[in-house]
């Protein structure tokens, strides 16, 4: 990747409040879903990139935090852990031809169990899902699966980026 759009980024993430590990493994009430950027003025040092490569480049800091929070929050919770769940989302597809992006959020949750009970993850074949797994077989991640949650009509507001060790919560179509 380019290294001045590395150090860019590393701004945002720090600019966002990323370096705060609580963040990580607070009590939220049934899940939390926090952008990766608040602001589109935030991420206006991608505007001379293309769209593809801005995802690539945000999606692949979404999954870095991702990790970082499910290590942070495995050595805070202790037993808690076992409910525990954090993935990347991407949501905004509406406008990603206004702001030359997708939007990527960390989405965590300490009520692993009771959230699934009401959210189904699913492998598909939407246009969503398919373009997002491009980019991570591009980004050579191999330890991820993508999904969705469902359709709202008849489009997908979100798609989800899935450790591997969680994919007995993912079913088939």
């Amino acid at each position: 990747m380019n290294k001045i759009l590395d150090v860019k980024i590393k701004k945002l993430i720090l600019k966002e409040g990323f370096d705060n590990d609580d963040l990580f493994y607070a009590e939220y009430e049934t899940f939390e879903e926090i952008p990766l950027f608040s602001r589109w003025k935030n991420i206006n040092f991608l505007k001379n990139t293309s769209i593809d490569e801005n995802n690539k480049l945000l999606i692949s800091n979404a999954i870095s935090l991702a990790e970082h929070a499910d290590e942070v929050a495995c050595n805070k919770l202790g037993l808690d852990y076992l409910d525990y769940f954090c993935c990347v989302t991407l949501t905004k597809w509406d406008s990603v031809d206004e702001i030359k992006c997708i939007t990527p959020n960390i989405y965590i949750t300490r009520r692993r169990k009771w959230l699934f009970s009401h959210v189904t993850l699913r492998k598909s074949s939407t246009k969503e899902e398919l373009i997002t797994t491009g980019y991570i077989k591009e980004l050579g991640l191999k330890n991820y699966k993508v999904c969705i949650s469902g359709l709202l009509d008849g489009n997908v507001n979100r798609v989800y980026i899935v450790n591997d060790k969680f994919n007995c919560i993912i079913r088939d179509k």
